[in-house]
């Protein structure tokens, strides 16, 4: 009874694993080559979060011994290195999820073999999906590896601050390196459907997504500075400069919008406002980062929409 049971199911789910082998094989330069350099990435932030939590720094918050300033020292001593990988980490991630992206459509347009299932299939969006979900799975997941691993190395750097609620750098690390990379993905994969050709749809891709990963972040200014209050020693909040306080309704001002209600050489200046750094608390992270990933999220939605409503018309040459 359980072999006859079973062998339906054993056979239902063989097409899905062919599937997913046959595409993995096919993609296996584009998404082994990128994932051995995010892989080298998410080692070298693995490392460098390591070494710092094997500094103490935990101990050295308000301690100026000299155990504590020669850890300041070592810390100095990687400081151009540390800097170097978080800034070229999240570039390189989007450059991977565009490389691994195009050719999906692209690269089967160029070798002549989409005609045949898209003249015989009987959808080119079921030929399509399973393509897009099983590489874009991959290198979503090598991303998160990737902005974990960049998280525990922030955290490593601010241990008395729980990352959950330190905005420091975050756009640069945690749930928004995947989400990025989508971007960069989906933007991969419509470059290379409406191109047809991988190198004009590397062009592309890397044009749109560049535009709609950069234009998330005026947005997302626009969003935190809405939201702004005084973050005065509130050490994981996102910081937007000095600013003022109205004494008289509360709000928070910038120092021009302080200045253009009242003189600073009016002698009341001091007695309405008071100096306070303006910000975003560190314990409404989850809200500013989910902001942005969602905005992302929805750019792929809309990419991958547009890039099936073109391989549904467009010539399969």
């Amino acid at each position: 009874a359980w072999s006859s049971a079973s062998a339906p199911e054993s056979r239902a789910g063989r097409p899905m694993r062919t599937t997913i082998r046959l595409t993995i094989k096919q993609h296996r330069f584009g998404l082994v080559g990128f994932g051995l350099i995010l892989l080298a990435f998410t080692a070298g932030a693995a490392a460098v979060a390591a070494y710092f939590a094997s500094l103490g720094l935990g101990a050295c918050e308000n301690d100026t011994s000299a155990a504590c300033m020669a850890i300041s020292q070592q810390l100095s001593a990687v400081n151009g290195p540390t800097n170097l990988l978080r800034a070229a980490s999240l570039p390189v991630a989007v450059l991977a999820g565009v490389f691994v992206g195009v050719p999906i459509v692209a690269g089967e347009i160029e070798r002549g073999t989409a005609v045949l299932p898209w003249t015989l299939g009987r959808s080119r969006i079921r030929w399509l999906l399973p393509r897009i979900v099983i590489v874009g799975a991959v290198i979503a997941l090598l991303a998160t590896l990737l902005g974990l691993a960049l998280d525990a190395m922030q955290q490593s750097l601010n241990p008395w601050i729980p990352i959950t609620s330190n905005l420091t750098a975050y756009e640069g690390r945690g749930l928004l390196v995947p989400a990025r990379t989508l971007v960069g993905f989906a933007a991969g994969v419509f470059g290379g459907t409406v191109r047809g050709r991988a190198l004009p749809g590397l062009i592309a891709g890397l044009g749109i997504g560049a535009v709609l990963v950069v234009g998330v972040i005026p947005l997302a200014d626009g969003w935190n500075r809405a939201n702004q209050t005084d973050v005065t020693g509130d050490r994981g909040a996102l910081d937007l400069g000095l600013g003022l306080r109205d004494l008289s309704s509360g709000e928070i001002l910038s120092y021009q919008e302080g200045e253009a209600i009242m003189s600073p050489d009016d002698p009341a200046f001091l007695e309405r406002f008071e100096e306070v750094r303006r910000g975003v608390p560190g314990s409404s992270s989850s809200l500013v980062i989910g902001r942005e990933v969602a905005s992302h999220v929805l750019e792929v939605l809309v990419l991958l929409g547009a890039a099936a409503i073109v391989v549904n018309r467009r010539r399969p040459y």
